[in-house]
């Protein structure tokens, strides 16, 4: 995995190592980190946190750990029924507002939530906060998508895999060139930097396809096999 300092070498050489632009080179490479990681939404920033509910709460703190930079689903769970799992209705703050609802009181507002937002770093639940009655014991799921954690040192090491070295340096050299105003090499890098994108996810895409394909065929023929282990010729 390449560190800091060897993806600012790469951008150093695509902008033909330009002394003027050195004051912005950090920044703009971990400002293409985070549109690499916006447009491809690669897994390495994909998290699962599992909350347990208390009874008549109805904000709870998403991991404190990273930052979230959006939240792409919650699912409420039941936890003395596994199978009772359902993703909850994404709502919004002006929604809940509206309801002037009252979240201090037992009554009509307990029970299974219905809706949730986000409100900076926590999940409200609003229509129903959970409660405890009658043996349900509430968890919820949230996916998130994190923020990639800002390179600083010449030692950090670079958040996305291999094959995004590449698009993240022509994408911090593009912007680099908006910012001097050297149209030429900007729309040229830009061109390198979508091409080497779409490769990449044309590729994998490809590649995962072919397997699910693959898969789908040996089970055709799997279950086409007669008794006597025999393929029956049709595929």
């Amino acid at each position: 995995m390449a560190t800091f300092g060897e993806i600012k070498n790469e951008v150093q050489w695509h902008i033909r190592q330009r002394t003027d632009m050195v004051t912005f080179l950090e920044l703009k490479i971990n400002q293409a980190v985070l549109d690499v990681m916006l447009l491809v939404k690669p897994p390495e920033f994909f998290s699962t946190v599992t909350i347990a509910t208390v009874a008549g709460t109805p904000n709870y703190d998403l991991e404190a750990s990273a930052s979230t930079l959006a939240v792409l689903g919650v699912n409420i769970m039941n936890t003395n029924f596994s199978s009772n799992d359902r993703r909850l209705e994404r709502g919004h703050w002006d929604q809940f507002d509206a309801g002037d609802q009252d979240f201090t009181t037992t009554g009509p507002n307990l029970g299974r939530p219905r809706k949730y937002f986000r409100y900076e770093d926590e999940i409200i639940f609003y229509n129903k906060v959970p409660d405890d009655n009658d043996g349900n014991n509430y968890s919820i799921r949230v996916r998130t998508l994190l923020r990639p954690t800002v390179m600083t040192s010449d030692s950090d090491t670079f958040p996305l895999e291999l094959e995004w070295e590449e698009p993240v340096a022509l994408r911090a050299a593009q912007k680099l060139f908006t910012l001097t105003g050297d149209i030429e090499r900007r729309n040229e890098t830009a061109s390198l930097f979508q091409e080497s994108v779409t490769f990449i996810l044309d590729n994998s895409r490809d590649i995962e396809a072919r397997n699910d394909r693959d898969a789908g065929l040996q089970q055709g023929a799997h279950r086409q096999r007669p008794a006597s282990g025999h393929l029956s010729g049709r595929y």
